[in-house]
């Protein structure tokens, strides 16, 4: 994902489910900036969410909830997540266990915070021309998303 290379341009380019985060350096955060915008058209469009390092993350917490996966099981999804506030890495200890029995799974993660990542954009000449906020509304305040479009 921090670098990839296509011979055509694209309309649009998506980095959801705050993926971008998973990038664990900077310069890998800059060199995926850095491909997309290689590869938009004049006039093509990227979004991008993230959910910024914030005080809505605390030290630790911890999540519970159910689902129905695509072959009818129920699953329940147990997440334990860390911060680490110095390193801004976050990382998610997640099981999932159905009848069929428990997956475990860490993803590790560095979480930017707002100002570094309207940084990265003008520092890869992309430029920000709409924020999303909690996939819904442009309620900045305390938001736990943000979706910025962006183009070249």
């Amino acid at each position: 994902m921090s670098s990839f290379a296509f011979k055509e341009r694209f309309d649009l380019v998506l980095v959801n489910g705050n993926s971008f985060s998973c990038l664990l350096s900077q310069e890998q955060q800059v060199s995926c900036l850095e491909s997309i915008r290689r590869h938009l058209r004049p006039d093509g469009k990227a979004y991008i969410d993230i959910s910024p390092l914030s005080k809505k993350l605390s030290e630790t917490f911890s999540l519970k909830r159910s689902f129905v996966d695509a072959k009818g099981l129920v699953v329940v999804e147990k997440a334990h997540c860390a911060l680490d506030v110095p390193s801004h890495r976050l990382d998610f200890h997640i099981a999932w266990s159905s009848k069929e029995g428990v997956f475990k799974d860490v993803v590790k993660t560095r979480i930017i915070t707002l100002p570094e990542m309207h940084l990265l954009f003008k520092l890869t000449g992309l430029e920000v021309k709409k924020v999303f906020c909690d996939y819904s509304t442009r309620q900045r305040k305390d938001a736990y998303a943000w979706i910025f479009e962006i183009q070249r």
